[in-house]
C-alpha cells in the first residue's frame, strides 16, 4: 500500500491515458469492422436487386414466348411466326 502512495499522481495519469488510447484504438477498429460488413451487406443486396431484375424480365420473355407457341398451336399465323423467331 505505501508503494501505490508512493507513485503519486502522476502513475495514474500515464495507466488514465493508456487506457483512453486503448478505448480510443478499439473503438477505431470496431468501426472499420462494422464499416466493411456494412458495405459487403451493401453489395450483395445490390447484386440481389440486380439478379431479381434479370430474372423478372426473363419470365416476362419465357411467357410472351408461351403465349406466342399457344397462339400458332391454335390458330398458325405467320406474324407471330416472325416475332417468335425474332425472340
Amino acid at each position: 500500500m505505501t508503494s501505490r502512495l508512493q507513485r503519486g499522481p502522476t502513475s495514474r495519469i500515464i495507466a488514465g491515458s493508456a487506457v483512453a488510447i486503448v478505448v480510443i484504438a478499439l473503438a477505431i477498429g470496431i468501426t472499420i469492422w462494422r464499416y466493411e460488413t456494412a458495405i459487403s451487406d451493401w453489395k450483395r443486396a445490390d447484386a440481389a436487386r440486380g439478379e431479381s431484375k434479370n430474372a423478372a424480365g426473363l419470365v416476362g420473355t419465357v411467357w410472351h414466348e408461351r403465349s406466342l407457341m399457344t397462339e400458332y398451336l391454335i390458330g398458325h399465323r405467320g406474324i407471330e411466326l416472325r416475332e417468335l423467331a425474332v425472340q
